[in-house]
């Protein structure tokens, strides 16, 4: 499981959403998306503006999570909810 940390990243950057929205010209809408799990994936377009504006790397951004160290309960909500939920 992949695991979106653009919350975090921020929090460390002591950064608000609408800051890295104006910085990075990516919608706070969008922006909002990523972070509570609302979206599918997340474009290389967007992926660039955010590392542009916030001067880090892609992999500042995703933290890999192997399956045996996630419940059952994680794993079967994960697979039978099939959206970006700040999870890949």
């Amino acid at each position: 499981m992949l695991k979106f940390r653009l919350e975090e990243v921020l929090w460390q950057k002591k950064l608000r959403l609408i800051d890295v929205s104006r910085m990075s010209g990516i919608q706070y809408s969008t922006l909002h998306k990523l972070c509570t799990g609302k979206t599918r994936g997340i474009s290389f377009r967007t992926l660039e503006a955010l590392c542009s504006s916030l001067q880090c790397q892609p992999a500042d951004f995703f933290l890999y999570i192997p399956k045996k160290q996630y419940g059952k309960r994680e794993r079967e909500k994960s697979q039978s909810n099939d959206k970006f939920t700040s999870e890949v």
